[in-house]
Parts: structure tokens; sequence; C-alpha cells
């Protein structure tokens, strides 16, 4: 994290605040907004529009943010199943530290897409060619960061993570991948799938990036080993797409990155978000333990 953002970077009293300045700026209510999700964003539900407010921290996000805001407008340019910016305004709105975009809200309803649907979508999606260029996938860098920004990270929690990072950037230089480099979502996992009038479409665009397929394909196979969930779904998702990564000699490694990323993913919110922050120490725990155990999704 910058030295010039407060640790509290994340608390609500300020997300709150930035909210309201943020939706001032575009002509927006934001009286009565619901928090939906507080992890590495915060992302608030407007009560009296159909729009969804993403607020992110530090500013030195602001190239990845706008990047994000060019792949959204692109993909809904080709008419792509994705969730859509809202208005024409330039985004993101900068407040101070701050950055907001506004998405055209996709109320729940109805069953969660299938992890079919999702096999679906990134079968369209990794032949795209954007008419620009994107970055390499690099989860090492994207972790690196994000710890960076983990004030409430404890120092021996920070030691141990960052040798991960060490480990797995080399493992992943000498990894052979199967299929070919493309364009990938870079967090494809049926959380990240909404409907939009009976159809399915993806949402959060921040690590659309181009790098190996089998990336998209490791976040539904580490969920259900470490959550708990069916096999069914997972084998029917593999079958679809038409690769199973889990007999591909990198998957281990793939495997361990996923969830490096999953966990530090939150350390940017461990300070102002107790109950993040003890899931996170068991996990981490855990890990340090050599215990193979269940997670529980952060709340």
């Amino acid at each position: 994290m910058s030295p010039t953002v407060p640790p509290q970077v994340f608390a609500l009293d300020r997300l709150t605040k930035v909210l309201h300045a943020a939706c001032g700026e575009v002509g927006l209510d934001a009286n009565g907004a619901e928090l939906l999700r507080l992890t590495a964003n915060a992302v608030f539900r407007l009560r009296t529009a159909h729009v969804v407010v993403r607020i992110s921290a530090p500013r030195s996000q602001l190239a990845q943010v706008c990047r994000t805001v060019q792949v959204a407008r692109w993909l809904g340019q080709i008419g792509f199943p994705a969730v859509r910016l809202h208005g024409e305004q330039e985004q993101p709105i900068v407040l101070g530290d701050y950055l907001a975009t506004f998405w055209d809200y996709l109320p729940p309803g109805g069953a969660q897409p299938s992890l079919g649907a999702l096999a679906l979508l990134l079968r369209q999606l990794h032949p795209l060619t954007p008419p620009f260029p994107l970055p390499r996938w690099d989860p090492i860098a994207d972790a690196r960061q994000l710890l960076a920004r983990g004030k409430g990270l404890a120092k021996a929690d920070r030691a141990f993570l960052e040798c991960w990072c060490d480990e797995l950037e080399a493992e992943l230089v000498l990894m052979t991948p199967a299929l070919p480099a493309g364009v990938i979502h870079g967090d494809a996992w049926q959380g990240n799938l909404l409907m939009r009038c009976g159809t399915p479409v993806l949402c959060d665009l921040d690590q659309v990036s181009v790098g190996p397929r089998e990336w998209d394909l490791v976040p539904t196979i580490v969920n259900a080993l470490r959550f708990g969930y069916p096999p069914g779904p997972v084998r029917r998702f593999l079958q679809v797409y038409g690769f199973d990564v889990t007999l591909w000699p990198g998957f281990s490694v793939l495997r361990r990155a996923r969830e490096l990323v999953m966990l530090a993913g939150v350390a940017p919110v461990l300070s102002s978000s107790p109950l993040i922050a003890r899931e996170f120490a068991r996990r981490i725990d855990g890990l340090k333990n050599g215990r193979d155990e269940r997670w529980i999704p952060y709340r």
C-alpha cells in the first residue's frame, strides 16, 4: 500500500464517504446503498438506481482499473456475455486515493449459473483477440502487490507468504502449458458468474490478461478441494471445456498459485474485517503445519 494511504483505507465509514462523493460526481444517489462485498475491492449496490459501484484503493491501481474499464467496453462492443459499465461518463472517478467505477446491476434470480455455463464462456473468451495489448499473466506479481498493501498482516505470515511467492515464481518459469496461451479471465470461478435476461455473463474483469488457459480451469478445482464441493459438477465443467487440467503435470503448481492468490487477495482488508482475518489466520496456520483441511468461504 502506498505510504500515503492510511491503514484503515477499507474501513466502512471511509468507504461510505467515498461512495457518496463518487455518486455525487455522476449525479447518482448513494443514500441507503448496500455493501455487497468487501475484499480487495468494496462493492456497493445503489437502492435508487440499478447500479453497482466498485471502490478500489490505492490510487497506484489506476492503470489496472483503467484497463478493466477498457476490457469491459471492448467486450460490450463485440457482444460478449459480460457485465456492462453504467453510463457513458469517463471512468474511473478518482477521489484522492480511491477509484470508483459504475456498473449495471444484475439482480440475483433463480439458480446460480452452472459450472457448465462457466466452461462455455471460457471457451468463447480464450480464442478472442483484443484490439489493444493486455498484460501478461503474472499471479505472483499480483500476490506481492496485495501483500504489500496488507497493513494488518502479521510479520510471520508475511514472511511465510513471501517465501511461497519465491518458490512458486521459480516453479512457474519451468512450467510447460499443454494449451496455447490466449486471453484469460484470470479469476474464473462460479462466483464470478451472473445472469442477464436469462443468460450467464462473466463479471469481475480485473485480471483479464494473456496467459495459460489452464489457469482459468484451476479455480473450480481448487474450490471443490478446499471447500468440499461435490465432484459431479466439476467433472461436467472439465468435460464441457474439453480438457482435464487435473491430469496435466503442471496442475499442482497452479493449484498452489491459486491458493496463494486466495490468501493474498484479502491482505488489504485484514485490519478492517475481523471475520476475514480470523479465517485467513486459520488457513495460514493449517498451511504452516501441513494440514490439508477444508477452508471456509470468506464472509
